[in-house]
């Protein structure tokens, strides 16, 4: 078939009462379709999470470790001086 007698309708915009289908497309409603699940499933998740995780008891030596290297990137961090990049 020849392609002249052919009519393009992109670029033209219908009025929404004039449109054949939902101003989304199919893949754009499905991927928000997708998108609200994985939220309700990340909040679901986050729940159950704070009710079945049990508390950690750290040891002293854990906690130890923690608070030195905590002391340490304080002190590493403070000699940093951004004027020195330059």
């Amino acid at each position: 078939m020849d392609s002249g007698p052919r009519v393009s309708t992109e670029g033209i915009e219908l009025p929404i009462g004039l449109s054949k289908g939902p101003a989304v497309s199919y893949l754009q409603q499905r991927l928000q379709a997708r998108m609200a699940e994985r939220r309700e499933d990340v909040g679901r998740q986050a729940v159950y999470d704070a009710q079945h995780t049990p508390y950690v008891f750290k040891t002293r030596e854990t906690l130890m470790v923690a608070s030195d290297i905590r002391r340490e990137s304080k002190h590493m961090a403070g000699l940093y001086n951004p004027r020195d990049a330059f």
